[in-house]
């Protein structure tokens, strides 16, 4: 646990459990009714606050829904043996690193034709154009979100079988595939979802940019651009993170919270600070989540202008200003604790997901218009108009020739200009998100 999160159990702990009986009075009588003005509130400026307002309306027809096809794909992926998945994931890694290896290209093909039913699930998940995986919101930090994992294997798996493709439509299918699976995954309302939509975003786009290179430009690369839905929206993931934190926060006020098997522990404490509290929780609870409820409210409000604006970088801002400010009301720490636990996770939130997807869309249609450029002159331009960089608004994308090719690239989150150097070994942090065609 981090120094600052441990000052803040600390101080909330002392704080709630050396509360004289005179404050506890005055708690149990004044949090209600201060909660449900915030309730009120919320309701009017479209928060979710329970399961039920998470729910599509109208319900997805089973023909449109992938849902069904990702829990039965996960379901039967969960069936083989683990001998079997990681031999199965072995066959991927060797062919990943080594794509002009005929023996890794044989043994991944042999893979492909061996699981071929998961795959087809897979492949039918992508044709559909809604999402609604049916989760149980009222389990809210302990529901698991077992699906996301496998669909992101199967987009890579997807995206890496392009590479095999000895004709450009299969590949480009391919790779359309995994963006689409990437839109799906975006369309449940929480930041785990946003986060594997826009990774599996990542993975297609670098399948993209592969096929380019490979076949060149075409009426095909053109249409595969539209197959990557825009950015996750802050007010799309946010919605169930709200009701996640709403229905934690009612296990607790029944006393019903229970840590999943010592796996997951929301207070990253082997559960020893909620046990220690959970005897003023029915009484502090409609504090916590009138607290959250206030600072959920600004979030929203900060998100929709956001999306407006464009100026997510100045979101995730927000989210640190604000969070340092509670932090630093000490006085107020024993309402806060909760926001102060849950919330600092949405700070970088908004730069993984609206940012970074953004950069790679433009650096893509960039890609495509550059290659364009090159068949039609026979080389690539030396001072193209490129699109600005989302990472430095004023700026455009960064470009220069290199030999017969060129560099494409983002200065990227560190807002550095490190000259197209994408990492410079092996673990280091990501510099520039770059593109060479």
């Amino acid at each position: 646990m981090n120094p600052t999160r441990r000052s803040i159990l600390r101080w909330g702990g002392i704080a709630l459990v050396s509360s004289p009986v005179a404050g506890i009075l005055t708690l149990s009588i004044s949090g209600p009714s201060l909660l449900e003005k915030q309730r009120e509130a919320a309701r009017r400026e479209g928060i979710p606050l329970t399961p039920d307002d998470l729910r599509p309306s109208p319900p997805i027809p089973d023909s449109e829904n992938a849902g069904p096809l990702i829990k039965e794909l996960t379901k039967r992926y969960n069936a083989l043996p683990e001998t079997e998945q990681k031999a199965w994931d072995k066959t991927y890694d060797t062919f990943a690193k080594a794509t002009d290896n005929s023996a890794a290209r044989a043994a991944f093909r042999d893979s492909l034709t061996r699981y071929a039913d998961l795959i087809q699930l897979a492949e039918s998940a992508a044709e559909c154009p809604h999402c609604d995986l049916a989760y149980d919101w009222n389990q809210g930090l302990n529901l698991e979100l077992t699906e996301f994992a496998i669909v992101r294997r199967f987009g890579r798996l997807l995206a890496a079988r392009s590479w095999l493709a000895t004709d450009a439509s299969s590949a480009w299918e391919d790779v359309a595939r995994c963006a689409r699976l990437g839109n799906l995954m975006g369309q449940t309302p929480c930041l785990i979802a946003a986060l594997v939509s826009v990774a599996l975003h990542a993975i297609a786009d670098r399948a993209y940019i592969a096929t380019l290179k490979r076949f060149g430009p075409s009426p095909q690369a053109h249409s595969t651009l539209a197959a990557f839905g825009p950015p996750p929206k802050p007010t799309i993931y946010f919605r169930g993170e709200v009701v996640s934190c709403t229905m934690t926060l009612e296990q607790m006020r029944s006393g019903k919270f229970k840590l999943s098997d010592g796996d997951y522990d929301p207070f990253n404490s082997n559960g020893s600070v909620w046990k220690s509290l959970s005897f003023v929780a029915p009484v502090a609870v409609p504090y916590w989540e009138k607290q959250l409820l206030v600072f959920w409210r600004a979030a929203f409000a900060k998100a929709r202008e956001a999306e407006h604006t464009g100026d997510y970088e100045g979101l995730g801002k927000w989210f640190d200003i604000t969070m340092k400010m509670w932090e630093q009301d000490k006085i107020n720490i024993p309402q806060n604790l909760l926001v102060l636990i849950l919330a600092p996770v949405f700070s970088q939130a908004t730069n993984k997901t609206n940012l970074q997807t953004l950069t790679q869309q433009r650096l893509r249609e960039s890609a495509l218009a550059l290659s364009e450029e090159k068949t039609k002159t026979g080389s690539f331009p030396d001072s193209p108009t490129l699109s600005a960089d989302p990472f430095s608004p004023t700026k455009p994308l960064r470009y220069r020739k290199e030999g017969t090719g060129c560099i494409l690239y983002s200065i990227g989150q560190d807002h550095t200009d490190d000259g197209g150097v994408a990492k410079r070994e092996k673990n280091s942090e990501k510099l520039d998100l770059v593109v060479r065609l």
